[in-house]
């Protein structure tokens, strides 16, 4: 029971973290920006999410999607033709995040930073 226990709470971690990952980052509207946008049934930052959230999982989105697939409102194709999408801009998107991700550390590594 335990080991049950331990992977559910684990998951939700994994989940909470792409989320705060998602809000400090500002990941939807670099989606927006690299033309990863709603067109029909769900919205990309969710799919994105999910797919974010089963890179941290020791397995294949594929088996992440399985043992998820009742919590989920999309199915598996959906989230393959996102990926597949050529409309994205999947370069700029990693652009805009790195860039955000940079901003955020930058302060953290200035030489007039403040040691205690």
């Amino acid at each position: 029971m335990s080991i049950i226990t331990q992977k559910t709470s684990n998951s939700e971690k994994i989940s909470t973290s792409v989320s705060d990952f998602f809000h400090r980052f500002h990941v939807a509207s670099a989606l927006k920006k690299s033309n990863a946008v709603h067109k029909r049934g769900f919205s990309v930052p969710v799919i994105f999410s999910f797919l974010l959230a089963s890179i941290f999982t020791n397995g294949s989105t594929y088996r992440f999607y399985q043992k998820q697939k009742e919590q989920l409102s999309f199915s598996d194709k959906t989230f393959r033709n996102v990926l597949n999408d050529p409309h994205i801009h999947w370069q700029k998107l990693l652009i805009l995040v790195a860039k955000s991700v940079i901003t955020f550390l930058r302060p953290l590594t200035d030489d007039a930073r403040k040691t205690t």
